[in-house]
């Protein structure tokens, strides 16, 4: 008898055993499932079979891309910086140069502090606190994130002397600030209409300052 034959399970051994080529697609879909179960559930939901649910396909299908959750979180934080400070990057560096550039820039930033992506972030960061295996995994995101702040600083603030590019850092900085406590009100229900109003009067303050300058302005959440 034809032993290989006769067991229909050797024939998916043999198969789980080969080096498929990995799908970008697919691991876009598993990505997206993963950002929604942070996005909907927390950091505690945050597991292969929800991802696996979230994403109709079965929990070995994800283990092909990302075997455990640890590999899963390595490859979302890399996802995430993508999706919220690479866009802001490419977005960013097609705005044509001059003043009428700088609310456009901000706008950018705004509009990525609103989205899932960050507040899936968000969720990282926070339960980086208290758990020690996951902060690691966060700092390496931050570590990309900050390479890509600056390389919209050297883009976008190259030229400006030591004092104005003092200012800059620090309004810069200011501005996020008060991008992520808006984003945290949010989620208490406070009155959105105080909080867009405080945006854009510190919106306002930044096209100010930096109309002088001629190039829009370098933010990074």
């Amino acid at each position: 008898m034809d032993r290989t034959r006769s067991n229909p399970t050797s024939s998916r051994r043999r198969a789980r055993g080969k080096n498929y080529p990995k799908s970008a697609e697919t691991e876009a879909l598993i990505m997206e499932a993963a950002v929604s179960c942070l996005y909907e559930q927390g950091f505690h939901k945050l597991t292969l079979q929800n991802v696996a649910h979230r994403a109709n396909m079965t929990r070995s299908a994800i283990q092909y891309y990302a075997d455990t959750t640890h590999s899963l979180l390595l490859l979302l934080q890399e996802y995430l910086v993508d999706k919220i400070w690479g866009e802001e990057l490419r977005q960013s560096l097609a705005l044509p140069s001059g003043p009428e550039s700088h609310g456009d820039a901000i706008d950018i930033i705004h509009d990525h502090i609103d989205s899932r992506y960050f507040i899936a972030w968000n969720e990282l960061l926070i339960a980086a606190r208290t758990d020690d295996t996951l902060k690691p995994i966060v700092d390496r995101g931050n570590q990309l994130r900050e390479t890509i702040h600056l390389r919209l600083t050297d883009i976008f603030h190259t030229g400006a002397d030591a004092e104005r590019l003092r200012v800059y850092s620090a309004l810069d900085d200011l501005f996020v600030l008060v991008l992520h406590g808006a984003t945290f009100v949010s989620f208490a229900n406070d009155t959105a209409e105080r909080v867009e109003a405080a945006k854009k009067v510190l919106r306002d303050l930044y096209v100010q300052v930096h109309d002088s300058a001629g190039r829009p302005a370098a933010l990074s959440v």
